[in-house]
């Protein structure tokens, strides 16, 4: 997935976002920390996957919008990627069987891996909130835009502005 970005990598990040939130509550559970930020992250990201299908929408209107989308986009593949690596990882030791394989798999797991869920939860946390910050912005340009017609229109549509 190369993010120049299009509307089918936004798809894809979305699966990927999905998986590794289905990854996180199936290593800890509906209701930990981890579970919710990535499920907060693949709610905004199927929120942009669908604004990203109308060919109307601001988000696609716009070149900038693209570049911004780009970086935060790929940052937020990038997280995803690593934090799904170590998800599955440790979703493999749950599992019934007790092999030596999977219990030098617990002991691999134990040497930093906690540190780093907790730096990658911490990024989640950061890219949820700047997509939503991207959305945002690109709902207040918009409403700017019609502002700005409105006030050149003048006539009925300026006493509907100032109501």
């Amino acid at each position: 997935m190369s993010f120049g970005w299009s509307a089918s990598d936004i798809a894809l990040l979305v699966r990927l976002a999905y998986k590794t939130s289905q990854g996180a509550r199936a290593a800890c559970g509906q209701y930990d920390e981890l579970t919710r930020e990535t499920s907060s992250l693949h709610l905004v990201l199927n929120r942009l996957k669908v604004e990203a299908a109308k060919p109307e929408n601001p988000i696609n209107k716009d070149k900038s919008h693209e570049k911004e989308l780009g970086v935060i986009a790929n940052g937020c593949k990038d997280v995803l990627t690593q934090l799904d690596k170590v998800l599955v990882k440790y979703n493999a030791l749950s599992e019934q069987e007790r092999s030596v394989r999977r219990l030098w798999k617990k002991i691999k797991f134990g040497n930093g891996v906690v540190a780093d869920v907790a730096a990658l939860r911490s990024k989640i946390t950061y890219y949820t909130s700047s997509l939503t910050l991207f959305l945002n912005m690109i709902s207040l340009g918009t409403i700017g835009d019609v502002e700005e017609k409105m006030d050149k229109a003048g006539g009925d549509l300026q006493d509907i502005k100032n109501a």
